[in-house]
């Protein structure tokens, strides 16, 4: 994977909640959401793998997002766990992947933020210092759309400095509303997210991410993934975010199966 690439790769790992973000302000009385995203293959319909999240209010306040990362026949091959504090776009995560012995992941400090990447056992980090732009981390991208939502419907571009694990580094970003569409699931709009430097813009393809304007929830998403594959190389997917498949389980019922998993 090239540095002209890693930008997307990374980015991808910002993305994959599926929209929660309106479902998290509401989890105190609703218990668990959980939903899915499936990867296929740009230019066909194969199932690449699959994305189960499941969110939930922590004890302590926090936001909790977990996922499960799934191959054609089910079997789990990487997890995710994020922790948000309300809707700052800079949570704490880590993401594990078993196949190719590869951990990532963010930790806030404060004024500062701890980055870093395991790869086979080898331990890299970096403490980044934010800019004045906005600093995304993870899925953190969610809470920024939301937070960014009427300005990016007028068009006007946001710029915003997103953490790649990849490069141990911050990278420069910009979103934009692409386009407006009519679907079977209601309008909704295309943004594209593009390296701020233009030199970039021209060796780089853009990421296309469509939200759905009704309840602002992330649909589909086109570009390079988190997920490598066996090479060790970002798979290019299309990932799609079915929203009859999202529900949204009641306290008690949530409790009782912790308790039983236990």
């Amino acid at each position: 994977m090239t540095e002209s690439d890693d930008w997307q790769a990374g980015l991808c790992r910002v993305l994959w909640l599926g929209g929660c973000l309106l479902a998290s302000a509401g989890l105190a009385g609703a218990g668990e959401t959980r939903f899915v995203g499936y990867a296929y293959s740009p230019d066909s319909d194969e199932l690449v793998y699959s994305e189960i999240h499941r969110e939930r209010l922590g004890e302590s306040g926090q936001t909790i997002l977990l996922t499960e990362y799934r191959d054609p026949n089910g079997v789990v091959f990487a997890t995710r766990e994020v922790r948000f504090e309300g809707l700052d776009p800079t949570p704490t995560f880590e993401l594990s992947d078993r196949r190719i012995d590869y951990v990532e992941g963010a930790v806030d400090q404060g004024e500062k933020l701890l980055v870093y990447k395991v790869v086979k056992g080898h331990r890299q980090e970096e403490t980044l210092t934010p800019g004045q732009r906005p600093l995304v981390v993870d899925a953190g991208f969610d809470r920024f759309i939301q937070r960014e939502w009427e300005v990016l419907q007028s068009e006007a571009f946001v710029r915003l400095d997103f953490v790649s694990c990849d490069r141990l580094s911050l990278v420069a970003l910009r979103a934009s509303k692409h386009a407006a569409r009519e679907t079977q699931y209601g309008t909704v709009s295309d943004f594209r997210l593009e390296p701020n430097n233009w030199f970039f813009r021209l060796l780089v393809d853009s990421i296309r991410i469509t939200y759905r304007d009704e309840d602002r929830q992330l649909l589909e998403y086109e570009g390079i993934s988190n997920i490598r594959g066996a090479d060790g190389r970002s798979l290019v997917v299309r990932i799609f975010f079915p929203p009859e498949e999202r529900q949204t389980l009641p306290a008690v019922a949530m409790a009782e199966e912790t308790v039983s998993a236990d």
